[in-house]
């Protein structure tokens, strides 16, 4: 079996995907399969096509096949469609260009009272009356990282 011809097995339209999902969580959960081993597959899985999508010569095959259809090109699982991207640049202008400096050195500042924050055990005061009061740790749970090989 080639790689394009597995690609192809899986699910084009939006409810075969929500259905395919349903079905693979309910295999995981089942005790059947080991969780770890099915979730970095699947992570990789993920890779894999995030590296075919974000490919150059992939886009442009892709964007000739949409230009035929003049904008857009209607298939099984979807619709490729071609649109226009703007990209503006402001640092021309001297107000502009002004205001990011001030925003700059006030994020540099914010992130410096940040760190004193995080290290203060309690209200501390300053050399300059400054009060630092200590940042608020909220847990926010736990997080699965997955390293691939």
């Amino acid at each position: 079996m080639n790689t394009i011809s597995t690609i192809t097995l899986l699910p084009s339209t939006k409810a075969e995907r929500k259905s395919w999902a349903e079905n693979a969580k309910q295999e995981i959960l089942s005790g059947n399969y080991d969780p770890g081993t099915i979730y970095i597959n699947i992570k990789s899985a993920m890779d894999v096509m995030k590296q075919i999508i974000d490919d150059k010569e992939v886009k442009e095959a892709v964007m000739e096949q949409t230009m035929r259809g003049e904008t857009s090109t209607e298939l099984s699982g979807g619709t490729l469609s071609i649109t226009q991207k703007a990209e503006y640049h402001f640092s021309h202008d001297p107000k502009w260009f002004e205001l990011e400096c001030q925003i700059v050195a006030l994020r540099q500042k914010q992130e410096a009272h940040e760190g004193l924050m995080k290290a203060a055990t309690q209200i501390m005061t300053l050399p300059d009356g400054t009060e630092v009061h200590p940042a608020r740790k909220f847990p926010k749970g736990e997080v699965l990282n997955c390293k691939l090989k």
